[in-house]
């Protein structure tokens, strides 16, 4: 998933290609926030390359060592260079992870048929 979507999009990002779409998800959450000049802070980030990337992963015991974390992550120096600080990664280790994801399904998909059904009444 990091290798096949993760960095494809963050090389876009790097290379220019979603700058349209960054420069209007950037500027709508900072209107919505209230903001005094959304313009100058997408400026600033379009043209002082104050661009940096953030990914964070849920794993389980497979990645859950320094070997495995460097396996999952390999890579993202090359898709986003430059000083260490434009790239964080972060891990949340969970025992049993497709149970523990199969759980949060289950309940997402009884609020969802309870909201459907509260709406269709």
């Amino acid at each position: 998933m990091v290798r096949d979507r993760v960095w494809p999009e963050f090389k876009d990002f790097e290379t220019g290609r979603r700058d349209a779409e960054l420069v209007d998800g950037v500027s709508t959450l900072l209107a919505g926030a209230g903001h005094p000049n959304p313009d100058a802070v997408v400026a600033a980030i379009l043209w002082t390359e104050k661009r940096a990337y953030r990914v964070a992963v849920t794993i389980d015991d497979t990645h859950a060592s320094e070997r495995g974390l460097t396996a999952l992550y390999k890579g993202y120096e090359a898709v986003v260079s430059g000083a260490i600080d434009r790239r964080r990664a972060e891990a949340f280790q969970v025992q049993n992870l497709r149970p523990w994801f199969e759980s949060i399904a289950v309940r997402a998909t009884a609020i969802i048929d309870a909201e459907e059904a509260a709406i269709n009444v």
